[in-house]
């Protein structure tokens, strides 16, 4: 959730704006605390002074360990209050004027079966993903793939006609079981740094890339011992380094994300570059430009 990105024009709006809202599953730590506020009535008081007293044995006794498993719903209009929140916070960091906020709460109005509609699909995802974390032996990243495709199934479209809902969410449950196969076949796998390579033999992947010709796209260029793979319209986020990792590949300061130089296999000229982070990889075509074959030497320890 992309909240107060900009610090010189802070919204107030943070996660836990919407944390009250959401649907949680309670495990570990978290669910023995509900417990003991749940034994205090959730009165305030009583539940600070029991938390003030608390020590390692408070923490023993779990009553909910017979379920396999548990979440917490948020009592019904909570979204509401959260939804009001965040529309004062909004207002109120643009300045703007009576009429301005009167016409912004009458739209909501009219849009509130549309909002419900989208709380209502996340809660179902996060019930749906609980479920299967319990009871399936798909991995984190599968679950998480499973769980998003279903979600989105539940989202409001605003479309007319949008059909079976349930069978739209069971169809794209099970294309997603595919993906997810397809997945495990090639995973995204780390790549170590080159302890040594020799700079100028990247020079030829320098240029432009990307499939509009009219309209901005990346840039890859040398910036010292490292590469930089970055936006041309983006001036205010810093440079995401790059470091080789092989003849025509090259890994990011964390690890997460490669970009791979694709090459015409007569002409041996640059094509494009392949991005691969976890889950999601695409390719993006080399703006036109003389292309020169590609002649690199590189070593791993």
């Amino acid at each position: 959730m992309k909240i107060d990105e900009d610090p010189k024009k802070p919204t107030g709006i943070t996660f836990e704006t919407f944390l009250p809202a959401l649907p949680l599953r309670l495990e570990g730590v978290a669910s023995k605390l509900y417990q003991l506020a749940w034994a205090e009535g959730f009165d305030d008081t009583r539940v600070e002074q029991m938390l003030k007293s608390l020590t390692p044995a408070g923490l023993v006794r779990d009553d909910l360990t017979r379920y396999d498993w548990v979440f917490y719903l948020p009592p019904h209009g909570t979204t509401s209050v959260v939804l009001k929140e965040v529309m004062d916070k909004g207002m109120k960091s643009e300045k703007m004027g009576f009429f301005e906020r009167a016409a912004i709460k009458s739209a909501m109005l009219v849009f509130r079966p549309v909002v419900n509609k989208a709380v209502e699909g996340m809660r179902k995802g996060m019930m749906f993903r609980a479920i299967l974390e319990a009871e399936s032996k798909w991995n984190e990243g599968d679950l998480d793939a499973l769980s998003k495709a279903y979600m989105q199934e539940l989202m409001p479209d605003l479309k007319p006609g949008s059909g079976d809902e349930h069978g739209r969410a069971l169809a794209a449950i099970e294309k997603q079981k595919i993906a997810n196969a397809e997945y495990a076949k090639d995973p995204f796998v780390k790549p170590e740094r080159l302890a040594t390579f020799d700079p100028a033999a990247y020079v030829p992947f320098e240029g432009e890339y990307g499939s509009n010709p009219a309209k901005p796209g990346l840039r890859f260029k040398r910036e010292g011992d490292s590469f930089q793979w970055d936006r041309i319209s983006s001036k205010d986020t810093p440079p995401r380094l790059f470091f080789p990792a092989g003849d025509r590949l090259l890994v990011n300061e964390k690890g997460t994300l490669t970009i791979r130089f694709l090459l015409d296999e007569k002409t041996g000229a640059v094509t494009g570059v392949e991005e691969r982070w976890v889950r999601s990889r695409r390719t993006i075509p080399r703006k036109a430009e003389v292309q020169v074959p590609v002649v690199v030497a590189a070593t791993k320890t």
